[in-house]
Parts: C-alpha cells; sequence; structure tokens
C-alpha cells in the first residue's frame, strides 16, 4: 500500500512538474545595466554603415526604468543597431522565446523601434561599414503619431518582406513601457505575439521554419531611445518536463522496492 501510494505522490509531482513548465522560464541573458561601466564589456556592440556613434550609458528615473540605462542619443546614432549574442537556442514544436525590455523615448514622430535576431556575430563595434549581417526576425514598432494609433510589423530579415502586422495603440506617449516579444514554434512555423505594458496584441502565426537564435538586435530611426531590464529568456514546451519527471518516476520506484525488499 506505501509503495502505491509513492508511485501516486511521484505521479503527481510528475504531473505538476509538467504542467508548470511553459511558465517556468530559463533566464539566458538579463540586463540592466546596474554597475556597467562600458557596453562593450558587457557584450553589446554597435553597427552603422553609413557612419554614426556607439550607443551609450545615461541614467533613468521614467519608470519602469531606473538607474543605468543603454541610450540612443541622437545625432550620428539614430540608425546605428545595439547587438547581443547569447548561447544559441533552437526551439523544439511547444517550446518558446520570450525577449522582454523596458522601452523609453524623447521624441513623438518619425520613430520605428526595430527588434530583432541577427544571424552573425558582432565582436567589435562596426560604425563605418556596410552591414555584414542580417536580420534574421524583425519585429517594427510603427511610427504613428500619438494619440494615433500604431501598428507592430514583423518582417523576414533575410528577404526583407513583411510577414504580417498587428494593430496596437500609440505607445510614444512621453511615458516609458514594458514590453514583451514571445516566440513560439508550432506545427506550421512562428507564432508570434508582442505584450505592451502586459497587453496583448493579436497573435501573428508566421510559415517560418528557422527555429535557432542567438543575437538580439535593437534598432531606431531616430535618436532619443533608452532600453532597460533587457532579457531573452527560454520556456521549454511542457511535455518535455513531463517525460523528465515520468523517467525520474521509472528509474526510481525499482530502487525504492529493491531496498524495501533489502529491509525486510
Amino acid at each position: 500500500m506505501k509503495a502505491i501510494r509513492l508511485c501516486l505522490l511521484l505521479l503527481a509531482s510528475t504531473l505538476t512538474l509538467g504542467l508548470g513548465a511553459r511558465s517556468s522560464a530559463a533566464v539566458i541573458f538579463q540586463d540592466d545595466f546596474t554597475g556597467v561601466t562600458s557596453l562593450n564589456a558587457a557584450g553589446w556592440y554597435f553597427q552603422n554603415s553609413s557612419g554614426g556613434t556607439a550607443w551609450s550609458l545615461s541614467t533613468s528615473t521614467d519608470s519602469p526604468l531606473s538607474g543605468n540605462v543603454m541610450v540612443n542619443t541622437g545625432g550620428n546614432t539614430p540608425n546605428t543597431r545595439a547587438i547581443k549574442s547569447f548561447s544559441p537556442v533552437t526551439l523544439g514544436l511547444g517550446e518558446r522565446l520570450i525577449v522582454r525590455f523596458d522601452h523609453g523615448v524623447d521624441v513623438n514622430t518619425g520613430l520605428n523601434l526595430r527588434v530583432g535576431f541577427t544571424e552573425n556575430r558582432l565582436t567589435s563595434n562596426q560604425l563605418n561599414s556596410p552591414m555584414d549581417f542580417e536580420y534574421a526576425y524583425g519585429f517594427g514598432l510603427g511610427s504613428g503619431v500619438p494619440p494615433a494609433a500604431t501598428s507592430i510589423g514583423f518582417r523576414d530579415g533575410d528577404s526583407g518582406n513583411g510577414i504580417g502586422s498587428a494593430s496596437t495603440t500609440a505607445v510614444r506617449d512621453g511615458f516609458a513601457h514594458s514590453y514583451e516579444f514571445v516566440l513560439e514554434r508550432t506545427a506550421t512555423g512562428l507564432l508570434m505575439t508582442v505584450f505592451i505594458d502586459g497587453e496583448a496584441t493579436t497573435p501573428l502565426q508566421t510559415s517560418i521554419t528557422n527555429y535557432t537564435f542567438n543575437y538580439l538586435s535593437f534598432g531606431q530611426s531616430m535618436g532619443g531611445a533608452r532600453l532597460d531590464n533587457i532579457s531573452v529568456a527560454f520556456v521549454p514546451e511542457a511535455s518535455s518536463t513531463l517525460l523528465m519527471g515520468a523517467g525520474l518516476l521509472v528509474l526510481g520506484l525499482p530502487l525504492w522496492l529493491r531496498r524495501r525488499r533489502t529491509r525486510a
């Protein structure tokens, strides 16, 4: 009877572990720039094909921004991209990659914030040379003027072709906002969803079939961007954790029964 109760307990734990997997994200990297004195030393590099300057460190108290932030100050920096590499992640079916960051901006017009994944690594600043990488995927926050609506456009960076858009309220209202970009692998491609201050836009199902990511990129068409609390996280598919738990059950139960017989 005790053995049966133990089996049930292990099975319940396994199911709980599996069901909770989708909310259990493994953080790949996280930057709030606390204590950072050099963005290059923190792994951020900068690219501009027509000449420009790197982004820099500044401070902000515009919640949710706080303390040190990474800033594109304008002038020659508008089209400079900020790029950071991370450990490669290949999404399996049902698995997700989540990019979170807080963003504030000093201008209300002509702005396009681009968030994407690049394919080639930068190991130094390239501020006056042709772009030697492409966006694997890009997510652009459009240039509508508050209080008009703006749009989030999804683009295949390999071809440069638009692959869809989602409407949302304007976010350049003089306040900073929190963003979350979620990529989930489905049976037919990548499902993309954007959350702004916790509110989801309409998900976009794409037929994109490249599921490996390892370089995050930010770009902005005008200066004044402030970025903070940047993170990339991986969320496993629930059944993989369920199988792991079931494996522990299969391996652990015979050992427990063997020890019980020995004691008897």
